[in-house]
């Protein structure tokens, strides 16, 4: 692939609203925080959320499914599964995601 070509598709995969997402809003935590592993619903509802209020336009945003899979390839996250729902450990909203964005997706 000619090095022109490599750039510019490097440059819109960095455009990719999830990656953009995970880059701003998420970090590593390496212990549990106190209310428990985020649940991938909650995850993927401040995500949509956060996407809308950029400019995104909801039909380019993944599905539900595609979210979690990809989300599953983040740095330090790992996916598992509990009888109420998909948990993603190892990361947490940032403390200035979970403040702007308490309220919404508290039913998840």
């Amino acid at each position: 692939m000619p090095e022109s070509s490599r750039d510019a598709l490097n440059s819109w995969l960095l455009l990719d609203p999830l990656n953009e997402w995970f880059d701003i809003r998420v970090e590593p935590a390496a212990m549990e925080p106190a209310g428990g592993w985020l649940r991938t619903a909650r995850l993927f509802e401040d995500f949509r959320k956060w996407a809308i209020d950029q400019g995104y336009r909801e039909n380019f945003l993944p599905p539900v499914n595609t979210f979690s899979q990809r989300l599953k390839s983040m740095p330090d996250v790992r996916l598992a599964r509990l009888a109420t729902g998909m948990i993603a450990q190892g990361v947490t909203l940032k403390e200035s995601a979970m403040n702007a964005t308490a309220g919404y997706a508290d039913v998840f």
